[in-house]
């Protein structure tokens, strides 16, 4: 009705009322607005309330049994899997998007359920499930158990940001005492990344806000039986930024020597290097 107003390859401004992210459902199947793969709709109705994504494995297709090795923490008190990133997308039929939380619940060694909270970055190509407290002795360090994901759920967006106003009591310094008595410096074939361990919170979540402000993409990943732990992403360049403002405020000679040793694996010029060894180089002045 409208197509005789427009005229081929000619440009026009597109303006989109809203986009937003809905649960899959049978009242949109031969609308045209549905997307099967990925449970995404544009609805363009501004006062609609906006919903959360969902994506569920479909039941009647089988499932090849993806067998995955028990890992546990380093005091025995908690149980993990590393499930690859590219793997749950493939099985799922979905692309986790940085900045947004997700909720994975599924089955585990078909022994008990799951449901674990991601936070995607676009940093980590690994994620991990943790299990359930109350099944921990059923499990064994070291054996194969088939890890089985039936629903992932979005929950929340734009945890790339601080989470509202920075607490003013963070600053350098303060944060460089806390990665003096809790945190290490890790360089090597683990990755490059400054690390504090903690076994509340929310200190690691105002730190994690202050490092996001400073451009210092982090997460706080949630161990299990009261562990937490922050971790700084970006690589090189992220743990050069965190180096430079901690470096002047540290004064036991453990943290010291890890600055030193990453000093020295960045400083040895190699052939064939990527720039994010030559940009971590110039933000130390090495």
């Amino acid at each position: 009705m409208l197509q005789n107003r427009f005229k081929r390859d000619e440009k026009y401004r597109v303006v989109f009322d809203s986009i937003q992210l809905v649960e899959k459902s049978d009242e949109l199947k031969g609308t045209g607005l549905e997307d099967e793969r990925s449970g995404f709709r544009i609805n363009s109705d501004k006062d609609q309330k906006q919903s959360t994504a969902s994506w569920s494995r479909n039941q009647e297709s089988p499932m090849e049994p993806h067998l995955l090795k028990a890992q546990s923490s380093k005091d025995g008190k908690a149980i993990s899997f590393a499930l690859n990133r590219a793997w749950i997308e493939k099985q799922m039929k979905l692309t986790f998007e940085p900045g947004r939380r997700y909720q994975v619940s599924g089955l585990l060694g078909g022994i008990c359920r799951f449901s674990s909270f991601l936070r995607e970055t676009g940093y980590s190509e690994t994620y991990h499930v943790y299990v359930p407290t109350e099944h921990i002795e059923k499990f064994k360090r070291g054996v194969k158990y088939d890890v089985r994901i039936e629903e992932i759920k979005e929950v929340s967006r734009a945890i790339g940001r601080p989470s509202g106003n920075v607490d003013s009591y963070w600053e350098w310094k303060t944060v460089a005492a806390w990665a003096d008595t809790e945190g290490q410096y890790q360089s090597g074939r683990n990755g490059f990344k400054a690390v504090i361990s903690q076994d509340e919170r929310e200190p690691l979540d105002g730190i994690r806000d202050f490092l996001l402000g400073e451009d210092i993409p982090s997460v706080v990943y949630d161990l299990g039986n009261g562990h937490y732990q922050l971790r700084t992403l970006g690589g090189m360049e992220s743990l050069a930024k965190f180096v430079l403002h901690t470096e002047p405020h540290i004064r036991t000679q453990n943290k010291r020597n890890q600055i030193a040793k990453f000093k020295e694996q960045i400083g040895n010029r190699i052939r064939h290097e990527n720039v994010h060894r030559r940009n971590a180089r110039r933000i130390l002045g090495l």
